[in-house]
């Protein structure tokens, strides 16, 4: 996909969307991907040298897995620019075996509301990334975090040691998706992120 001034280059809701060996790059606008309610996952694909203004891939509510998935080089041209993927709105997250790198973040490469559930963030690599945490940021309850400078929170740092080469960024390949529309609601399986691997971050 190559997109300009766009409000999200994939966007859906109350449905099922799988982003299976994709690349997504050159895109511009505020989000890449939006998923709103949805059973989403995204598999061994790309997302490289878009420009967004909140996320890469902004969930709300709805169920997210994201597998053996490359970011590279996010711009974000907003200062309250949060992270390469965000969850909010009781959205349950697992990202397993995913790379983040060369992104400029206002919080991390993964934001976690203090409203969603990280399942799993396993064997996940980052580097070259500037950022509050270098890691998977974990909004406090007791703040609202409408921006970096009152968002408080904890640290759960990047476990693997080894991404593999840097991917291109030509050709450009349109995402393979699947979907489909259905008027149901979706109960996230909630578990709680792991306290012990935590690090205090205070930020405003």
């Amino acid at each position: 996909r190559n997109n300009t001034n766009y409000e999200e280059t994939i966007s859906s809701t109350l449905g099922k969307t799988d982003i299976i060996d994709s690349q997504i790059l050159n895109n511009k606008g505020k989000h890449t991907i939006y998923m709103k309610e949805e059973e989403f996952s995204m598999t061994r694909s790309e997302i490289i040298d878009n420009y967004v203004t909140r996320s890469s891939v902004y969930v709300v509510g709805g169920n997210a897995s994201i597998v053996e998935t490359s970011f590279e080089r996010t711009n974000f041209e907003d200062p309250i620019a949060f992270s390469d993927i965000a969850v909010f709105q009781g959205a349950s997250l697992s990202v397993t075996t995913s790379c983040f790198r060369h992104g400029n973040y206002a919080m991390g490469p993964i934001f976690v509301h203090s409203n969603a559930t990280l399942v799993d963030d396993s064997e996940n690599y980052g580097a070259n990334n500037s950022a509050i945490c270098m890691g998977v940021f974990i909004n406090s309850p007791d703040s609202p975090c409408t921006n970096s400078s009152n968002c408080r929170g904890r640290c759960d740092a990047l476990d693997r040691a080894f991404c593999g080469p840097e991917p291109s960024s030509s050709p450009s390949i349109s995402p393979s998706l699947s979907q489909s529309k259905k008027p149901s609601q979706i109960s996230p399986s909630l578990s709680p992120s792991r306290p012990n691997k935590l690090t205090e971050i205070l930020n405003g």
